[in-house]
């Protein structure tokens, strides 16, 4: 949507009516023929306003209105009254063509008064207009703005009682609502329109689905984890299978894998001489944040920011941890795809991690 009436609806209009102008002066230059012209150019108006406005969501409209439209915030108040703006338009509709049916029967009566009536109301009435209002909903509302505040105002009397028996019988219009479903298709209908491209829809798809998933989905189990003991002596040798790992971060074990008691920072063996044999429980922390395996991810997410961890141990009960999760686990669900780095190795084709 644009902001400003372009140039090609102005054109359009101005066909509508040269059309219609047209016609009259070919018909006869008698007064009737002018109030027919004008009536059948409001019957062509009143039937596209009611095409193009109520054809307009009011949550598309706020989207529009948000992002800085200022034909959306114009023609939103009026769409948001909508039993109320059927009703108007409807019953000028109906007013417009009686009348011009009364004007029609004084110059021509019988067949050939029918034939020029359904001639004038279907093609000028009907078909052009929603034609334009189909493409052109908005800009064609935004320039009706103020015939139809006049109309609005004038029926009052009239569509107010119609529209509160509309709102009492069959309820006020019902947002539109998107499952997550619905908005996955709609980005797979909006990358095949080229809106977007292929990496784009799979991040913004893996955005929308991940919260549906479960921490147990996603975890690496506990036998596929680089852990130590708590009772690991920081020798050369163990220092360089740590450093080999590639690891940043280590769970330390205490009676079996399911017992984790703390967490080895690697980046804390910098200042660890390995002649010292050092217990790698003086280095570790005791600090080990804990997640369930049935919590969702995007709840996972939010304590992975709030704590500013990078990884949780995962457990089944409250006693044995069934695995750990990273940052770098939901992140990959988000984008629907691996973050290999030079510290992954492979496993049969399966990326292996602490």
């Amino acid at each position: 949507m644009t902001d400003d009436p372009s140039p090609s609806i102005r054109s359009i209009f101005a066909l509508y009516a040269g059309l219609i102008i047209l016609f009259a002066v070919l018909f006869s230059l008698d007064t009737n023929i002018a109030l027919i012209a004008l009536l059948v150019l409001f019957s062509g108006l009143f039937s596209g306003l009611t095409i193009g406005i109520l054809g307009l969501s009011p949550e598309d409209l706020k989207i529009e209105a948000d992002l800085g439209s200022r034909l959306a915030k114009k023609i939103l108040p009026v769409r948001q009254k909508g039993n109320l703006i059927l009703s108007t338009l409807l019953v000028s509709n109906v007013i417009v063509n009686s009348v011009l049916s009364i004007f029609l029967s004084d110059i021509a009566s019988g067949i050939i008064g029918g034939i020029i009536a359904i001639a004038l109301i279907t093609v000028f009435g009907e078909i052009l207009p929603q034609s334009i209002a189909i493409k052109h909903g908005l800009k064609m509302g935004y320039m009706s703005l103020p015939l139809l505040y006049a109309v609005m105002t004038i029926l009052y009397p009239v569509t107010r009682p119609i529209s509160w028996v509309l709102d009492t019988m069959i309820g006020k219009e019902l947002p539109a609502i998107y499952s997550k479903r619905k908005l996955s298709k709609i980005l797979e209908h909006v990358e095949d329109q080229g809106i977007i491209d292929e990496d784009e829809e799979q991040i913004l798809l893996g955005g929308v689905s991940f919260s549906e998933k479960y921490v147990g989905d996603v975890m690496t189990p506990i036998e596929e984890v680089f852990l130590l003991p708590n009772t690991t002596l920081l020798s050369e040798e163990k220092l360089r299978e740590i450093y080999e790992s590639g690891h940043s971060r280590i769970p330390i074990y205490d009676e079996g894998i399911h017992d984790i008691v703390g967490m080895l920072y690697v980046k804390k063996l910098i200042a660890i001489n390995p002649d010292d044999n050092t217990p790698v429980k003086n280095v570790m922390s005791d600090d080990v944040p804990k997640v369930m395996a049935s919590e969702h991810l995007d709840a996972v997410l939010n304590k992975f920011k709030l704590k500013k961890k990078h990884l949780f141990a995962v457990y089944d009960t409250d006693s044995d941890a069934a695995g750990i999760i990273t940052l770098e686990d939901i992140m990959e669900e988000i984008l629907q795809d691996e973050i290999v780095d030079e510290t992954d190795f492979r496993e049969n084709g399966i990326k292996k991690k602490a």
